[in-house]
């Protein structure tokens, strides 16, 4: 068992748990490197298997569609956990409504929940800038907001144990506004890439550096042991 923290058992991570990661560009790395690579790095998760599904440009359908190579990561015998962060490619690349949005992940989780009981943790979505303009910005980013709000207050009735939240109070990637000088501001810190004028999305190594050690390593450490 391991140890008691809010009176639930939790992880205890070692060889014994299996790590899968699936999701879009931000957990495939562009403009920096996979998240994933450093937490397999980390002392927490010494003999932890990490696998990294996610390929640049996923929706959450296509996600669903390619889920067998996920499905087929599972190990009997050991703790099995799926961290799941899509959503904004399917709201901004697709169309989606921010309620279209979430049903797709919920049925995302519900295909893998059918096959194995995945322990699956789920990310809300960073903003994010488009070319476009400020008024198409506006708009996409209205609509992630909300489908952030549906994931923070629904995603254990979706199947989740547990959730991180990049645009919590405080959280560096919590812009204040969603104004083209905010975006600007916020792309040339060190947390960013600026890899794509006018159309900023990623984060930089330094960037997912902070991902890894500030939101998701702790919300991985929050999970239930069942």
């Amino acid at each position: 068992m391991g140890p008691i923290l809010g009176g639930s058992p939790r992880i205890r991570f070692g060889a014994n748990v299996n790590i899968a990661c699936d999701g879009n560009s931000l957990t495939a790395g562009v403009g920096g490197y996979p998240w994933p690579n450093s937490l397999k790095a980390k002392t927490a998760f010494t003999g932890c298997t990490v696998s990294n599904f996610a390929s640049a440009g996923h929706t959450t359908q296509q996600m669903i569609s390619g889920a067998g190579e996920v499905d087929a990561a599972w190990v009997d015998g050991k703790t099995n956990v799926l961290v799941a962060w899509e959503g904004t490619n399917s709201i901004c690349n697709v169309g989606r409504t921010a309620a279209q949005a979430a049903q797709e992940m919920a049925d995302y989780i519900a295909g893998r929940l059918a096959l194995h009981p995945w322990i699956i943790l789920l990310g809300t979505c960073l903003p994010r800038q488009t070319n476009a303009g400020q008024a198409a910005t506006t708009a996409q980013n209205a609509v992630i907001e909300a489908y952030n709000a549906l994931l923070r207050a629904n995603y254990r009735a979706y199947g989740a144990k547990g959730m991180f939240d990049v645009r919590a109070a405080g959280s560096p990637f919590n812009l204040a506004d969603y104004q083209m000088a905010t975006f600007e501001s916020a792309y040339s810190s060190a947390l960013w890439a600026d890899s794509e004028t006018g159309n900023h999305i990623h984060l930089s190594s330094a960037g997912y550096h902070v991902l890894d050690d500030s939101f998701i390593e702790p919300a991985l450490k929050r999970l239930p042991a069942r």
